[in-house]
Parts: structure tokens; sequence; C-alpha cells
């Protein structure tokens, strides 16, 4: 139910504004578990012709690369962000299609960073917030199983998801759109 409402969203012209023609981000953001992607899965599979962008992989690929932020989150590597802005930039202009991207940013300051650094190449943003209730997001995160990765991720990454999982805005669950101009509507 939730993907279609997010489809009915994506789907109708009046969605897009003008200069949003050569691409469109759909940033799906959500506390850890909360589903962005499984829900960022279905709109891809229930929108063909999109691309999906995990900003996450990003992060992996800085991993091998350039010394680890001292927090130990990649997300504080300002060369991450301005990856994530450029490489959605590439494809939105390269392909021009809807780009679906499902990341967990938490940091009003990245966020503004990221969709500044989009809209300054005139790339529309459309931000959805996932809110779950806290016992569910609980639940959930205790029920994954997390695997240990070659580049620096710990076993024990669960508990660090369970320490995170109050989601970003209070609420009984759904999802909350970030709109032009900087309206937020729930459904």
């Amino acid at each position: 139910m939730l993907a279609a409402t997010l489809v009915c969203l994506v789907r109708p012209a009046g969605w897009y504004t003008a200069g949003e023609e050569r691409g469109l981000i759909c940033w799906i953001n959500g506390a850890f578990g909360a589903g962005k992607t499984a829900l960022a899965a279905e709109l891809y599979r229930r929108c063909p012709d999109a691309l999906l962008y995990d900003p996450e992989e990003t992060g992996f690929l800085l991993r091998g690369m350039v010394p680890p932020a001292g927090s130990g989150d990649f997300q504080d590597l300002p060369v991450w962000r301005q990856l994530v802005v450029e490489t959605a930039r590439v494809l939105a202009d390269q392909y021009g299609r809807l780009v679906i991207a499902p990341m967990t940013v938490v940091s009003p300051v990245y966020l503004g960073e990221i969709f500044g650094g989009l809209a300054g190449y005139g790339i529309g943003v459309r931000h959805f917030f996932l809110e779950v209730p806290p016992g569910v997001l609980r639940q959930r995160i205790g029920a994954q199983v997390i695997h240990a990765q070659v580049q620096g991720v710990r076993v024990g990454a669960g508990q660090q998801q369970r320490a995170q999982a109050k989601p970003g805005r209070q609420g009984g669950g759904g999802v909350v759109g970030a709109l032009a101009g900087g309206q937020h509507r729930h459904w």
C-alpha cells in the first residue's frame, strides 16, 4: 500500500515541475529498519524506467580508498556527500529518468549539502521520510541478520542500529514527504 501511494506520487506529470524533465531524485529517508530498501525496490519494480541508486554503495567504495572519518561513519566524509551529489546528478543528466535513492541521513546539514548541491544543478529532489513506531523498528532490527563484510562492517552492527532506532520525526507510522518550498505532507 505504501509503495502504491508513492507510485501515485511519482507517476503523474503534475509531480514534475518545469526544469525537472531531465531527471528527478526520489530520496527515501528514515531510521534503520524503516523499510527504505524494500520500498525502493518496490518503486523500482513498479517504475521500470527509473534508476535505483544506493548512496551507501558510494560509502562502501570510499572505505577502500580514503582514510575513514574519525567517527567511523562515511557520511562524515565531505567526499562522500560530494560524490553522492555528483553520482545522482550524472544519473539524472545522462538518463533523464527518475532516480530512486534510499538512504538514512539524519544530519540536516548533510541533507542540505546533498539537496542543495542537486538544486544547484537544477535537479529536483522529492524527500520522503518513512515513519515507523519505535517498537516496530526495534523488532525489525533485532530480526535482521548482519553479515561481516571484508571492508570494516562489524558483525555487531545491529546493536548500533538498535541504539539509533528512534525515528527522526514523531508519529505512528507512514511517510512524510518534503515538497517544493520545504512544505511537508504526511501520508
